[in-house]
């Protein structure tokens, strides 16, 4: 049995990276001690169903010095380029002495191996300089998501992560795109290792209700103004369809106005967080998404496993789950093309039939059990 640490941004927050995490450590505590270390205040629930077993410690991983603070916030308010110009504020700011030694003194002895979980707590991982560990930096979105996006993520921070990330042990990407472009871009070699699904569900979809799904957080990354404008065009020429969109976020109010604006409100349902998505997922015929970027997208894996077919923009992410024969792949970010693939699926009951059966096999193939075995052959070829 290892000792197994993993740092990370969140475990209780709604969203595809606390519940992947949820459900992996759940796995590796099977056969390992597993503590978490996570940026949230500890508390007595998970809506993802953390594993009683799991020790949760809240953790604040950056410094608290006055300058270091004052640089986060004011370089989070106001995305100043004279931050990312002088490159050295945001390594003070974000990966300080104070903030690695805080890291090695909860790692000091107690644990063999760590995984830190996202940019900043990998390159923490890597400025601790473990070689006596085994120690994996996890990153949960895509290349250009991390590096491509202004001032978001790893934006101008190549350098600090590249040299940090290289002291690990492994760097682990969610699908081969990715690790294609960190080593022809960053010179690092990584692996790559799917999300599993998060759940199995007995029950399909019987695919005959006249019902788009699409779930997440309202944010910009998940493309829900996008989606909005290729069901309005939708909209025109099919009377009988109505689409959901579950979940909550910063955009909420910004959708919602949309969805007013272009007379959709009998045709739109926004019914906001919802714990449990499975029985709405059973409730339709056909999954959306309109992400501009996703890591590995734990909603489609979902989707698949109540066997829905998908539409999607040919985004990175996608790569791996599907070439046209789990769902059909659009144009990114062609709305006109989006609202075309929405007709041709409502009008086609056998082709969603058949992406649905190919939708179904690919759901088998990211088991958690078959992931799972990929993480711990990770570990034991390090013993």
């Amino acid at each position: 049995m290892k000792k197994i640490a993993i740092f990370t941004p969140t475990i209780y927050a709604i969203g595809g990276e606390s519940r992947v995490v949820t459900v992996i450590a759940n796995e590796l505590c099977k056969d390992h001690d597993v503590t978490i270390f996570t940026r949230e205040k500890k508390l007595l629930d998970s809506i993802y169903g953390l594993k009683d077993n799991i020790e949760v410690v809240s953790y604040y991983p950056y410094s608290r010095k006055p300058v270091a603070s004052a640089i986060r916030y004011i370089y989070r308010k106001t995305k100043l380029s004279f931050f990312e110009n002088n490159i050295w504020l945001l390594d003070y700011a974000y990966y300080s002495k104070d903030a690695v030694k805080k890291m090695r003194r909860n790692i000091s002895d107690k644990f063999d191996i760590i995984i830190a979980v996202s940019g900043d707590m990998s390159v923490l991982l890597g400025k601790c300089n473990l070689t006596e560990k085994i120690t994996i930096g996890w990153e949960h979105n895509s290349y250009e998501a991390y590096f491509e996006t202004p001032h978001r993520y790893l934006w101008k921070r190549e350098k600090i992560f590249v040299k940090a990330v290289q002291k690990l042990t492994h760097c682990i990407v969610l699908n081969e795109d990715i690790a294609e472009k960190y080593k022809n871009n960053l010179k690092i070699q990584c692996e790559y290792i799917y999300n599993p699904r998060s759940f199995v569900s007995v029950e399909k979809s019987k695919l005959n209700n006249k019902q788009f799904i699409a779930c997440g957080n309202f944010v910009q990354a998940k493309g829900f103004d996008l989606l909005i404008e290729s069901f309005n065009i939708f909209s025109k020429s099919n009377k009988e369809w109505n689409l959901v969109i579950a979940g909550d976020g910063c955009d909420y109010g910004k959708i919602k106005e949309k969805v007013i604006k272009y007379g959709l409100q009998g045709r739109v349902e926004l019914p906001g967080y919802l714990k449990d998505v499975k029985p709405l997922l059973l409730e339709s015929s056909v999954y959306l998404l309109s992400s501009r970027w996703e890591g590995f997208p734990m909603c489609v894996t979902e989707a698949f496993e109540i066997g829905l077919p998908v539409i999607c923009y040919d985004i990175p992410a996608v790569i791996p789950l599907t070439r046209n024969k789990e769902g059909i792949v659009v144009e990114k970010f062609d709305t006109k093309k989006f609202a075309d693939a929405m007709l041709e699926l409502s009008n086609n009951t056998e082709l969603r039939r058949e992406m649905a059966t190919n939708a179904l096999r690919m759901a088998d193939s990211i088991s958690i059990e078959n992931i799972a075995a990929e993480w711990n052959a990770l570990i034991e070829k390090n013993n």
